[in-house]
């Protein structure tokens, strides 16, 4: 295949031939399909990864993780003659915003190398007599192991950390899909498997003002969405409009507004592509002014009777979310 899954907190990825693992275990099932991505990445107003990361709350680390002449010992980088290292210095940028929420942001460095770095490439992180390896899965940015991103890889990383954002951190398994190699093609059996249409997410998290946005495959309100907390989706921006609903209960029914993502393929937001049975994936979509040339298309495992779901869309056909549970 070339799509990917994702599960849980935080965000792994596994490239088509390489065993796929849901909840830490290994599903025969489903080896060699794609990638399996654990999901919970926040991704806070003003964040910006920059050049590699340059995160939010006033600590700018273009300088702390900087790839270019594929080495920077300085910073604490260090990816050159095969050798992958993050390790910064007392003191340093990189250490003080790790040290806002260690495990929030030795998480999003994880799941930055799992998106950038391809297979078989390991990055050990030192971090206050801690060391963390994690392993490259996407490859969408292979030359950030010889210097900084090219904007082309900064918008397909940025793509495939947007995908894995579960701001409740709930647990909840997404295929992805999208125009890259890896991404773009999936067998009958992993489509079976997760046949609940999602969204699209695309944008540049690396560039100087960020940009991020998603738009829906479903009908998806925006308070149920997984990127957002009622109102508030952080940097990602909800491309969509206020519709009334008509909501039924079992006194009757009542009318309600509420801001409802636009379907991405239908409001003509993205150009698609066909896989077997119906499913689509979109080839590029228009946001901000500009056209986004690497989205990355999510699919759902249908969530059971008595799941876990942020919104209808996440359930098994018949069922509807109540009270974020599959009923």
């Amino acid at each position: 295949m070339t799509s990917a899954r994702v599960t849980a907190l935080g965000l792994a990825l596994v490239l088509a031939g390489c065993a796929t693992e849901v909840a830490g275990e290994d599903d025969p099932a489903l080896d060699d399909i794609g990638y399996a991505l654990s999901n919970g990445l926040t991704l806070p107003n003003g964040l910006n990864l920059a050049n590699g990361i340059n995160l939010s709350n006033g600590v700018n680390l273009a300088n702390g993780i900087n790839l270019a002449n594929g080495i920077d010992a300085v910073n604490g980088i260090n990816l050159a003659n095969g050798v992958s290292a993050i390790a910064p210095p007392p003191g340093s940028g990189l250490e003080q915003w790790i040290d806002e929420d260690p495990d929030v942001h030795i998480t999003t460095i994880r799941y930055l190398v799992e998106c950038a770095l391809p297979s078989g490439v390991v990055v050990d992180v030192s971090y206050r007599d801690q060391l963390y390896s994690f392993g490259g899965r996407g490859g969408l940015a292979p030359g950030w192991q010889n210097g900084l991103m090219s904007t082309t890889e900064q918008e397909k990383v940025s793509s495939c950390l947007l995908a894995r954002v579960n701001v409740e951190g709930k647990s909840v398994i997404v295929d992805l899909f999208g125009p890259m190699s890896g991404f773009n093609s999936a067998t009958s059996q992993e489509l079976n498997a997760y046949s609940a249409p999602e969204g699209v997410f695309f944008g540049n998290l690396f560039a100087e003002t960020p940009q991020a946005f998603v738009c829906g495959l479903d009908v998806i309100n925006r308070d149920e969405f997984r990127a957002c907390i009622g109102t508030d989706c952080g940097i990602v921006t909800p491309i969509g409009t206020f519709i009334t609903l008509r909501t039924y209960t079992w006194g009757g029914s009542y009318l309600r507004t509420v801001f409802a993502l636009y379907d991405c393929f239908d409001d003509r937001i993205c150009g698609k592509h066909s896989l077997t049975g119906g499913y689509n994936y979109a080839t590029s979509c228009t946001a901000g002014g500009r056209t986004w040339s690497y989205p990355m298309t999510t699919n759902l495992a249908p969530a059971a009777p008595g799941a876990e779901c942020y919104g209808t869309y996440q359930c098994d056909k018949g069922l509807t979310c109540v009270s974020e549970i599959c009923q």
